[in-house]
């Protein structure tokens, strides 16, 4: 088991955050929320399943790709043979940034529990000597600001 059913109050939360995001990534080259900055590469991804044969580069170096054509799907997810077994899913961020090609932040929600260690350890192991930043974000503190306007800033706690 690696993830705990949610509550409505942190799906409600990451949600918000999701819109945030994808608000900047659809409509800029340079993207920022809150403190969060990157440059718009393979879209923003809440839940997106990182698999023993996944790679930090996940769109380009990821075992199961399917070669590259000029007719493939716009929806990067879709890059993946469907028949190629991807192994063991070791993490699922809620929220994950992609930057020049690679996962570079990852945004955890949390409501009533910190991001588990067996996690936080897997996600360090995963991007051994790769850029990685991982940050823990409260529901509360999410849902406090104005829905409809993008956070100047967000109080939250870089775990990795």
């Amino acid at each position: 088991m690696l993830e705990e059913r949610e509550s409505y109050k942190h799906l409600f939360a990451k949600n918000l955050l999701k819109r945030w995001f994808l608000e900047q990534d659809t409509n800029n080259d340079f993207c920022s929320v809150a403190q969060f900055n990157w440059r718009s590469n393979y879209g923003i991804f809440t839940e997106l399943e990182f698999y023993e044969t996944s790679n930090p580069f996940y769109f380009e170096l990821s075992d199961g790709l399917r070669e590259y054509s000029s007719e493939r799907s716009k929806n990067p997810l879709d890059w993946f043979d469907p028949d190629f077994n991807r192994g063991k899913i070791l993490f699922v961020p809620d929220i994950t940034l992609f930057h020049k090609g690679s996962a570079v932040k990852l945004l955890e929600v949390v409501h009533t529990n910190s991001v588990p260690d067996w996690k936080k350890r897997r996600i360090e192991k995963f991007f051994a000597g790769n850029h990685i930043e991982v940050y823990e974000i409260q529901a509360e503190e999410i849902l406090r600001h104005d829905k409809t306007i993008v956070p100047a800033y967000l109080e939250c706690r870089q775990i990795i």
